[in-house]
């Protein structure tokens, strides 16, 4: 009977050795006929225990920590954007509060603002800064040091504490656009204007995506096994 039994079983899960390959041959080794069985078909107790066992759950004060240096992280980060957006604001207003631009300005300047919302605020920011960000903002309570705490924006951005390819690329990013800052004060108007609308615009919408980002990793980042990996893997 037990050997009718396993037969129905082995034909019913249809296990084939390629499928057992790729699962943990201890694990499986250590099942009866009819747990591998059930393991395969995805209806076993025993992922579930691993899967709790692998994903702890973190108790109120890590939590706590996490979410008060993630929030102080972006809260700098967020500081150092929204300054630059208030700097470059009262320029990038003044053809609608003069109204003195041609047609085919006005259409650059919405055509251009529209662009720099896509590529900065979308393409660079949303996809790629601001989860860079929240990350290692968020991640900061596994690397703890006084100078990562008191610098969180620069930490939580790459400049420091980062891999060297990070740091690099941080670094190249920040002079790029202190030097694209004081191209554009070259410009006359209308030109400097225009230019500046859309780094507002891009800005704006960046800002928005790290704080969008940030709620959600308060909400649900409270596993420690979440996406967050120390500063030595940061990217």
């Amino acid at each position: 009977l037990y050997s009718k039994g396993f037969m129905a079983s082995q034909f019913k899960c249809s296990i084939d050795s390629s499928a057992i390959r790729k699962k943990d041959s201890k694990s499986i080794a250590s099942l009866s006929p009819f747990s591998a069985c059930t393991l395969f078909r995805g209806g076993s107790n025993l992922a579930t225990d691993d899967s709790q066992k692998s994903n702890p759950k973190w108790s109120f004060r890590e939590t706590a920590t996490r979410n008060v240096l993630g929030l102080w992280g972006v809260l700098q980060v967020v500081s150092i954007l929204v300054n630059a957006i208030k700097r470059l604001y009262p320029i990038a207003i003044q053809p609608i509060i003069k109204k003195d631009i041609q047609p085919i300005e006005w259409v650059m300047y919405g055509a251009w603002s529209l662009y720099m919302m896509y590529t900065e605020g979308y393409k660079a920011f949303q996809l790629k800064f601001s989860p860079l960000v929240v990350e290692r903002s968020f991640g900061l309570s596994k690397n703890m040091s006084i100078l990562n705490i008191l610098f969180a924006g620069p930490y939580s951005m790459g400049l420091f504490g980062a891999p060297r390819k990070r740091m690099i690329l941080s670094w190249s990013l920040t002079a790029g656009v202190f030097a694209l800052v004081k191209l554009v004060k070259l410009l006359p108007y209308p030109y400097r204007s225009i230019v500046d609308a859309g780094v507002v615009a891009g800005l704006s919408y960046g800002t928005l995506s790290i704080c969008v980002l940030a709620t959600k990793a308060i909400l649900a980042g409270n596993s420690k096994s979440d996406k967050e990996v120390p500063t030595n893997n940061s990217p």
